[in-house]
């Protein structure tokens, strides 16, 4: 057998056990829900959800609490928002910012209508959006209902 063959057997012989020896196996795929290495997330509430209009204009709590990987997230801020409805917050606006404490919760004195300037039932919906790097917005609502009172 000439010298060249003897090489390609040889070569062909080491190819092929090469070849059975290399194994790929995937790895498993990230899921959408998680785990993740950062998880910034809140809630939002209002107390009391339900105001009754008088001649005194009725408040409500908003508090968002947010977490960061499961611990209570500080020095964030978060937006809050009348999106739909009366009322307004301190600043005598629609639209506030508040940084949140070192339990992680950001809470604004939503101040509703009095009896004189609305005439039923009505609602108005505060959204709460985390101030994040990220291009997502991370944003909640809460509804508080605003009943008429003659």
């Amino acid at each position: 057998m000439p010298r060249t063959q003897a090489f390609k057997i040889t070569g062909l012989i080491l190819l092929v056990a090469l070849a059975a020896a290399c194994q790929r196996t995937a790895g498993p795929s990230p899921t959408p829900v998680g785990p993740s290495t950062f998880a910034l997330t809140f809630s939002l509430t209002a107390n009391p959800n339900v105001i009754l209009t008088g001649t005194a204009r009725p408040t409500s709590t908003i508090e968002a609490a947010v977490t960061e990987n499961g611990e209570p997230a500080f020095n964030r801020t978060v937006y809050f928002t009348i999106a739909d409805g009366p009322g307004e917050f301190p600043n005598f606006s629609q639209r506030a910012a508040v940084t949140t404490d070192w339990n992680g919760v950001a809470s604004i004195a939503y101040t509703g209508p009095t009896k004189f300037e609305i005439d039923s039932d009505t609602s108005a919906t505060v959204m709460a959006q985390l101030e994040t790097s990220s291009p997502q917005i991370i944003a909640k609502t809460v509804v508080i209902t605003i009943l008429f009172s003659e």
